[in-house]
C-alpha cells in the first residue's frame, strides 16, 4: 500500500510539473498564428480568452498579455468586440523578417519613412501601412527586422501614422548650449527604406499569365 501511495505521489508531482510547463509555454509562445485568428471588429472577448487565456493585466479596458515577464500582446475592446490588437515582435520570433511576416500578414502596403526630425539622430524606422484593411507594421531599417505589428477595425476617420512621424519636425533639440532644429524633414539624403520598397513592389507585383505556346504546323507535310 505504501509503495502504491509513493508511486501515485511521484506521478502526481510529474503531472503537476508537466501541467505548469504547458501553461508557461502557452504564455511564452504568443505567435503570428494566434494574432491572425483574432479578427478586429469580429472576435468577442470570450473568443480571445479561449484562444489566449486570461490576460496578465487589464488597464483601461485593454487586455495585456506577457511573455517571459514582458508585455507581448495588447487587445482593446469596444462593446465586448475586439477593436484593435497589437503585438511586439522580438529577435527570437520566427516571423521577425519582413519576408517571413508578409507571407502570413498580407495587405496592400504603403511604405512610410521616418523623416529627419532630430538633428542629432538619423531616422531609423520604416512602416508598412494598409489603412483600408486596418494594418500596420513597424520595422527597424538597419537591422531589417520587424519590431511591432498592429491591426484594427477599419474606420473612415483612421488617419495615417505619417502625422505622428512628423511630430518633432521643427522642434528645437539641444545638447549642452548648442541648439538646432530640422526645418526640412527630407534633409536626410539616404533613403533608409529603399530595400523595403523593393520587397513590397516585388510582393505586390501582379503575376502575368503566360500565353500557351501554339503548336507549330509542319510546313513540309506531304500531300
Amino acid at each position: 500500500m505504501k509503495q502504491f501511495i509513493k508511486i501515485f505521489f511521484v506521478y502526481y508531482v510529474v503531472f503537476l510539473f508537466m501541467g505548469c510547463e504547458t501553461l508557461i509555454k502557452g504564455k511564452q509562445n504568443l505567435n503570428i498564428e494566434q494574432f491572425n485568428k483574432i479578427g478586429a471588429g469580429i472576435a468577442k472577448k470570450s473568443e480571445v480568452e479561449q484562444l489566449l487565456g486570461k490576460p496578465d493585466r487589464v488597464e483601461g479596458g485593454q487586455w495585456i498579455y506577457e511573455s517571459d515577464g514582458s508585455e507581448k500582446m495588447w487587445v482593446s475592446f469596444e462593446n465586448n468586440i475586439v477593436n484593435a490588437i497589437s503585438m511586439s515582435v522580438w529577435e527570437e520570433d520566427k516571423f521577425k523578417s519582413v519576408e517571413s511576416l508578409l507571407q502570413s500578414f498580407t495587405g496592400s502596403w504603403t511604405v512610410l519613412k521616418e523623416p529627419m526630425s532630430n538633428p542629432h539622430l538619423a531616422p531609423s524606422l520604416c512602416y508598412l501601412e494598409d489603412l483600408e484593411n486596418g494594418k500596420r507594421i513597424r520595422i527597424n531599417s538597419y537591422k531589417k527586422n520587424v519590431e511591432y505589428i498592429a491591426k484594427w477595425k477599419p474606420t473612415k476617420d483612421q488617419g495615417s501614422i505619417k502625422d505622428y512621424l512628423y511630430r518633432n519636425v521643427g522642434k528645437e533639440f539641444c545638447i549642452a548650449s548648442s541648439c538646432s532644429k530640422v526645418v526640412d524633414p527630407d534633409a536626410w539624403e539616404h533613403n533608409h527604406c529603399e530595400w523595403l520598397e523593393k520587397i513590397v513592389v516585388n510582393k505586390q507585383r501582379p503575376v502575368r499569365n503566360k500565353k500557351p505556346k501554339s503548336k507549330k504546323t509542319n510546313k513540309n507535310r506531304s500531300l
